[in-house]
């Protein structure tokens, strides 16, 4: 299944023009989100909470303490590198969301461009 790639530019227009139609989910550990995040992104910890995506509304918001994306929403993936996005756009598939896509630099492209870098870092997903 293919599904759509964001570079930096599009992340970086979404953050400063939040649209209700995507949302931006940070599947880092909360204290790596803590540390530093993208404006307008929500938390949803992957590695502490693997199927935290197919986990029922108030699951959701009891865990993470944000509303649980409605399914007609498109879903922007990131973490630090890529990695974790990418195991999560799976269990978002399995979990009923049918556009999930992936900003594949994560955080490590948005901290780079961030702070005045101009070319995408080549990250695996």
């Amino acid at each position: 299944m293919t599904h759509k790639i964001y570079e930096y530019e599009h992340i970086k227009f979404l953050s400063q023009n939040p649209n209700s139609r995507v949302v931006l989910i940070d599947v880092r550990e909360p204290e790596e989100f803590q540390e530093t995040n993208i404006p307008t992104s929500i938390n949803v910890s992957y590695r502490s909470y693997p199927n935290g995506l197919a986990m029922d509304s108030e699951t959701f918001f009891n865990t993470f303490k944000t509303r649980k994306p409605e399914y007609d929403k498109e879903l922007v993936l990131l973490c630090a590198s890529g990695r974790r996005a990418s195991e999560a756009l799976k269990v978002a598939l399995e979990a009923g969301y049918s556009e999930v896509s992936l900003y594949p630099g994560s955080m490590k492209d948005w901290t780079y461009r961030e702070k005045g870098g101009s070319t995408t870092l080549a990250c695996p997903i």
